[in-house]
Order: structure tokens, then sequence, then C-alpha cells
């Protein structure tokens, strides 16, 4: 969902040649590209694109940075619960208030004390409370390096699956350990 020219899609088929996939995003300039420079199956489709698909129609569904330009999303994430058969996978930002593992960066000098948070036409959304009541469940929740990439420091790694039981403190341990694994390794 949110796939531009799609690039990330292009990537997965690299790693796994035989993969089903399909793209959809608002910019038909972009899917034209992804069409003609890649062969990829892509749709010209917003939001609304889902509401039309199957329950349980995909295997994974994700967004990279798609959902923070959306100003409501509750019915967004409740087709992404319903179309998703297995997982959801998100790299989309978080309100700063809710990151304070920005503040070992911002102590040692890597991020700035207050990082913008407002764009025109990007919206800050609580995920940790409105994917969950969409029906999907964290199971991994990692916070994206501070600029390692184009991401920026308010982007967060996470992974929702379908209709298993709560994010345990065992889950939590494992994201940390990770977190610290890919930030030493910087």
């Amino acid at each position: 969902m949110g796939c531009n020219a799609g690039r990330n899609l292009q990537q997965l088929r690299v790693v796994e040649p035989d993969i089903r996939l399909l793209g959809f995003d608002i910019n038909a300039t972009s899917i034209a590209e992804g069409v003609q420079k890649w062969n990829l199956p892509l749709e010209v489709a917003d939001e609304a694109y889902l509401s039309r698909q199957a329950s349980d129609a995909w295997d994974v569904l994700f967004t990279v940075s798609v959902l923070d330009h959306i100003p409501v999303i509750d019915g967004v994430l409740r087709d992404i619960a319903r179309v998703a058969k297995h997982y959801y996978v998100a790299v989309e930002p978080f309100p700063e208030e809710q990151l304070t593992y920005l503040d070992v960066f911002k102590r040692e000098g890597k991020v700035r004390a207050a990082v913008t948070t407002a764009t025109p036409y990007s919206y800050l959304h609580p995920y940790d409370r409105l994917v969950p009541a969409a029906g999907l469940v964290p199971r991994l929740d990692v916070p994206m390096p501070p600029y390692a990439s184009n991401w920026g420091p308010l982007y967060r790694l996470t992974v929702y699956e379908k209709g298993v039981g709560p994010f345990t403190a065992w889950d939590q341990l494992r994201d940390e350990l990770f977190f610290d694994a890919v930030r030493c390794a910087k």
C-alpha cells in the first residue's frame, strides 16, 4: 500500500523471484514508472482499494510512511487487518512523546532536542492504540536508528500479526536487544 514506483516490491522480488506481489499508490506517474522499469503489477488506487479486497487476500501487507499522510486511519486499519492474512509490516512515524528511546540520542547530540513533527499533510497517529483496536497484535516493535537512513528518528519498524496472543515482556526484551545490536553496529 502506497508503493510509489515499487522499489521495495522489486527488492522483495530479487530475494524471492516467485513471490506474488501487488502494489498500489495514488501517484499515477510513479505507478507507470514501476510498471515500465520493473514490470511490476501496480495499480493506481487510494486506501479505498482495500475495501474492495477479499478478507485474507494477502499474506503480508506493508506500508512505509503511508498512514502518516492519511488524516483519519481507523477504517484503513480495519481494512488492513481484514485483508492481511498473517502480517501487517509498517515503517511509520510515531509522535515524539511516545519515543523515549530518542532521549539517549538527544543526550549524545545525534538528534536535536526538539524534532519537528509538524509537516503539511502529515499526521502522527497513536499506532500503539489504533492498530490493536483494529484487530492486529504487535509482534516486533523496533525504532529505526536515527539518521541511519532517510526515515529519520521518528520512525519505527513494527510487525503486527493477526490472531495471536498479546505482546509479552519477552517480546519487548527481544526488541530492545535487537535495537541495541543495530545501534552498536552503526
